[in-house]
């Protein structure tokens, strides 16, 4: 007969039960679609499973987003910060995009099958970044 320790199973159980839970950070409550980043730099962690993404009708997601940094012509040290997004699917998609935990934002509207660019910022001798956009329903 083998003796264990009052509890032990308990605390396995709440552990294993634990690690399927979802808690709500602050992250999640803003309903972030997704991040990125320039090739230089991380990108930052996307742990929000709770998002809303505009999919097709086989179930890929329709919006694409990439970024890139380009110094302006006059000035090196001064880099405009550019969104490229793609939407690859017929509905008209809206998505916010901002620097990655900022309220530094620009909208985007994009048709069925349109691409479209803008800059999100131009800021002096910061060449990467991060951003993170949410997806308007």
């Amino acid at each position: 007969m083998v003796l264990k320790k009052p509890g032990s199973q308990t605390c396995l159980a709440l552990c294993v039960m634990a690690q399927f839970l979802v808690i709500p950070n602050a992250q999640a409550q803003m309903q972030r679609s997704g991040v990125g980043a320039t090739f230089g730099v991380a990108r930052p962690p996307s742990d929000d499973l709770s998002s809303r993404q505009h999919r097709g009708p086989t179930g890929a997601i329709c919006l694409r987003l990439s970024a890139a940094s380009r110094a302006l012509p006059n000035n090196d040290r001064l880099f405009n910060h550019w969104i490229y997004a793609e939407n690859t699917c017929s509905d008209r998609i809206r998505v916010q995009v901002c620097y990655y935990g900022t309220r530094s934002c620009i909208e985007m509207d994009l048709g069925g099958r349109e691409r479209k660019e803008a800059i999100l910022g131009t800021l002096p001798s910061t060449k990467d970044f991060r951003y993170e956009y949410s997806e308007r329903f």
